[in-house]
């Protein structure tokens, strides 16, 4: 993740957006609240608090309006089928 966040700061100003959405279906790797995720992109790994977004389903019956765009747009590889891992990357 730090290289992102790092390839996110060199490329805003030519309009690069980073965005992360958390997730808890992987592993339970995010289990926390909103304020302790954000404690830890934001604080731990400076990640600009405008970049994070709030913790939600990428698969099944609650999946995120976000997930079922790019699912539904044609952007072959990861968003072909259920999302497998909570750093896909589009």
């Amino acid at each position: 993740m730090p290289g992102l966040i790092a390839l996110g700061r060199k490329y805003a100003d030519s309009g690069l957006r980073l965005l992360f959405f958390p997730c808890n279906q992987f592993c339970a790797e995010e289990p926390g609240t909103a304020a302790e995720i954000a404690a830890f992109y934001v604080n731990q790994h400076g990640l600009p608090a405008s970049c994070l977004m709030e913790r939600g389903d990428v698969n099944g019956d609650a999946t995120q309006d976000v997930y079922k765009f790019l699912r539904s747009a044609d952007l072959g590889g990861a968003a072909n089928g259920p999302i497998e891992w909570n750093f896909t990357k589009f």
